[in-house]
């Protein structure tokens, strides 16, 4: 369990934050097989990347660099941007509780038929 504490923000690990949050929100809020996305997306994507951090380190750098990893991968569009948009959920989750700060702070925009995804498709925010 995460205490959160306007001091002291918590540094846990991103594999812990990804199965905290998968037992205590997604679990509980997503039908079966949206829970099943989010799992499989958490175990192919992102988890590779951010395994070695803690969730409280992560930063706009690094989305900018899980961005061109995920480009990499040759990802579609709709994957890379619902990839993008879970870890922004997950981030977010945390910083309401508040267990982390938000020093990293972006949105995912809605893609389109008419329009790819990019980088400029991220904002981040002050």
């Amino acid at each position: 369990m995460f205490v959160a504490t306007d001091k002291n923000k918590q540094r846990i690990s991103f594999k812990k934050a990804v199965e905290y949050f998968m037992n205590n929100y997604a679990l509980k809020v997503c039908k079966k097989r949206t829970y099943e996305t989010y799992y499989s997306i958490f175990k192919i994507h992102i988890i590779p990347f951010f395994q070695q951090r803690y969730l409280n380190t992560i930063n706009n750098n690094d989305i900018i660099d899980f961005y061109k990893f995920l480009k990499s991968r040759n990802l579609s569009e709709y994957r890379l941007k619902n990839t993008l948009m879970q870890l922004n959920q997950l981030i977010k989750y945390f910083q309401r509780q508040g267990i982390i700060d938000k020093k990293c702070n972006f949105q995912v925009k809605r893609l389109t038929r008419k329009n790819e995804f990019d980088i400029n498709r991220i904002i981040f925010e002050d």
